[in-house]
């Protein structure tokens, strides 16, 4: 009794803990958004940088993008680095290539001018898209665009092996209870050989592994922003909530993906490390959400 009671208070404080930093957090990042805001940002962009960031402009560039030599002569890297307040990887990108192709439809720098104004005086809905776009990050020196683009390398497999392996080390487990002597020896060799064939297997999918967790995070960000209540985006975020729910099928059940896999973390994180490893639980669902983003023509 005295140790339940233990654990019961440790998992309070943990949590208590995780909400005061949660709250924490977003006061820093209201702090720092509102003390940037309509300042030059301080981000300071390398050569290596600059070209991940190029990567989607230069997969849409047309013959009405600005050329290189003119873009130098201007000195756009400085500008584009000094009014970079975007918070997210992808944003930073789109930025990046909407600056190459200057917009000259009426109709578009309308709509455009009408955002625009409307963030300049509403603080409220300004930060609260911010925080969302913060929450997703800018991440290393990777492209979004060229990380979204390995889809193409995606190969349909039906996963029998792994589910055969599956089965026979949870039958082998159950078998245990009934028949020990006999059926120990056999269920260690299985899971000798699911350890084995795991980590190859894994090693394989790394890549796409944590583009599915670069994917899933999008579309959660998706219904994160769909959810806020600004009416001057409404259309806009009424297209993001459709596309996220295009990807309804592939984000259930994708924290077996996309979660743990170092054999580090909490103690749960931990143990389903184990089961993965094991029962190959992971891969089973890895190949289904490949099957599901080949059928949706991510490709």
């Amino acid at each position: 009794m005295e140790i339940a009671i233990i654990v019961l208070v440790v998992l309070i404080l943990i949590g208590v803990k995780a909400y005061v930093d949660q709250r924490n957090y977003k006061k820093r990042l209201r702090t720092r958004l509102l003390r940037e805001w309509g300042r030059p940002s301080e981000d300071e962009y390398g050569i290596e940088k600059l070209q991940t960031v190029a990567e989607y402009f230069r997969a849409h560039e047309n013959d009405q993008s600005i050329d290189d030599i003119t873009w130098n002569d201007l000195d756009m890297d400085t500008v584009y680095q000094q009014m970079n307040h975007t918070k997210s990887a992808m944003g930073q990108e789109y930025l990046y290539a909407l600056l190459h192709n200057p917009q000259v439809d009426a109709e578009s720098l309308k709509e455009r001018e009408r955002l625009i104004s409307f963030f300049m005086e509403n603080e409220k809905a300004r930060f609260d898209l911010q925080q969302e776009f913060a929450a997703i990050g800018k991440g290393g020196n990777f492209s979004v665009y060229g990380y979204l683009d390995r889809v193409g390398m995606l190969q349909k497999e039906n996963g029998i092996s792994s589910v055969i392996q599956m089965f026979a080390f949870v039958g082998g487990v159950i078998s245990c209870f009934f028949v020990p002597d006999i059926m120990i020896m056999p269920t260690a060799l299985v899971a000798a050989i699911n350890m084995v064939t795991y980590y190859k297997r894994k090693a394989q999918m790394e890549t796409f592994y944590r583009l599915f967790a670069f994917i899933v995070k999008m579309v959660r960000f998706s219904e994160a922003v769909a959810s806020l209540n600004i009416p001057e985006t409404e259309v806009y975020f009424q297209r993001l909530k459709e596309e996220a729910g295009r990807f309804r099928h592939f984000c259930r059940g994708s924290w077996l993906v996309v979660g743990g896999g170092n054999m580090e973390g909490n103690i749960t994180d931990i143990l389903m490390d184990y089961v993965r490893l094991l029962t190959h639980v992971d891969i089973i669902k890895f190949q289904s959400m490949a099957r599901e983003v080949l059928r949706l023509g991510m490709t």
